[in-house]
């Protein structure tokens, strides 16, 4: 009995630290080669003056997304994507400043993206006229209609967006109720060498 409840505390605690299947892309056309009937890419929600489709710079393809000279923000938007409790998600993307070399720095320039309540901001952004890869991770809220959502504003130049991708990676961080299991689990077991002693 002793070692039955050993071997099944041990079991329950690798089942809960982590569960692994292979990466899967949780969104479609990141690249934004695919246009519906406004020239728009679908099913990216488009909201803002300045964001539109450039044919160049871009990082792969035909198409990247440009988010050109406004006076505020405008947002890149993809929603349905499941994003159940606990799973990791890596998100990356391939970002440009069109700034021209040599110019001085003038206007407001940001760019953050925000994934399922997950923010991550680029800070002072890309070298000039280079492309740079960001990523970061993310863990699902449990939202079965979560959304990634871009937002930039460049006053002096433009940024340019390509190549997005968000992937499932796998690991799963445990349910808080199965985390104590392997306790429970743990505080049976001793219960039981205790009454064995004392018998």
């Amino acid at each position: 009995m002793h070692r039955a409840l050993y071997w099944l505390a041990a079991f329950t605690l690798c089942m809960c630290v982590t569960t692994a299947v292979p990466a899967q892309e949780q969104i479609s056309n990141g690249g934004f080669e695919v246009l519906d009937t406004n020239g728009e890419p679908a099913p990216w929600i488009l909201d803002g003056q300045g964001i539109t489709t450039t044919t160049s710079p871009v990082h792969a393809g035909f198409l990247a997304m440009q988010f050109s000279k406004v006076g505020s923000p405008a947002t890149l938007t993809q929603t349905g994507i499941a994003a159940p409790w606990g799973h990791e998600f890596l998100i990356g993307f391939w970002l440009w400043d069109d700034t021209d070399l040599g110019v001085p720095e003038i206007g407001t320039k940001t760019f953050k993206v925000t994934f399922d309540g997950t923010e991550f901001d680029v800070g002072s952004g890309p070298s000039r006229q280079q492309w740079t890869y960001y990523s970061f991770y993310a863990y699902g809220t449990g939202d079965p209609s979560a959304s990634i959502v871009f937002e930039g504003q460049h006053d002096q130049s433009a940024w340019i967006l390509d190549d997005v991708s968000v992937f499932k990676t796998g690991e799963v961080v445990p349910e808080p109720a199965l985390m104590q299991l392997p306790v429970l689990l743990g505080l049976a077991g001793l219960g039981y060498w205790r009454r064995r002693r004392i018998a």
